[in-house]
């Protein structure tokens, strides 16, 4: 992810709300604080559009995160 964040244009990132304490979330939150980005937890049922495609974000539904499917999921329909 750093990698990402730091050789690209990067206007938005959606996160799930956890944390963790392991080096390679402190690494990518030290590369969103660099490029001034701040993670945005998405809505279930929230859409939005990247050019003719429409993300509709599916989950996490719940306040309990359980790993490995505390991931964000989404539907991606194109027009």
């Amino acid at each position: 992810m750093n990698y990402i964040i730091n050789s690209f244009h990067v206007e938005k990132i959606f996160f799930p709300k956890q944390t963790s304490t392991s080096n390679i979330f402190k690494d990518f939150v030290s590369a969103l604080k660099n490029k001034g980005l701040k993670l945005t937890a998405p809505s279930v049922c929230s859409t939005f559009k990247i050019l003719e495609a429409t993300i509709t974000i599916l989950a996490p539904n719940g306040l309990e995160y359980e790993y490995p499917n505390d991931g964000i999921k989404v539907k991606l329909s194109y027009n």
